[in-house]
């Protein structure tokens, strides 16, 4: 998370659930089989590549995944990009969130604030229910 948005945002719904976020450019192998929600801010309509490594490298057949994002656009690109390479890689993929956030001083100031991250942290209840 560049700009912090996706960590608020991972923090909110994990809180939530009851377990940690992490960030994936340290979080080691995923063990096969696991339920996954993976975020990432909007950079030019993708995700940040370290997405599309982890993706890579811990994705496949036997994962479930959510997918929420961040961007000062209304669209969510950044999910729809990394839900489609997860469907590539033949992950089982739930119903997306996308959070409106920040970017640079002036656009979205103060998001996501408080609503935003209740969204986020309804979205992730209802997630791990349908899971």
């Amino acid at each position: 998370s560049r700009g912090g948005n996706t960590r608020r945002v991972a923090e909110a719904i994990a809180s939530e659930l009851g377990v940690s976020a992490k960030d994936i450019r340290t979080a080691g192998e995923v063990p096969r089989g696991t339920f996954i929600l993976l975020g990432s801010g909007n950079y030019g309509g993708r995700p940040t590549k370290e997405v599309a490594n982890f993706i890579e490298k811990n994705c496949g057949r036997e994962t479930r995944a959510a997918v929420f994002g961040t961007s000062a656009g209304d669209r969510g690109n950044e999910v729809t990009s990394i839900e489609k390479l997860l469907v590539k890689r033949g992950v089982t993929v739930g119903a997306g969130f996308h959070c409106p956030g920040r970017f640079l001083f002036f656009i979205r100031r103060g998001r996501p604030h408080e609503e935003d991250l209740k969204k986020a942290r309804e979205w992730a209840r209802a997630t791990a229910k349908a899971k």
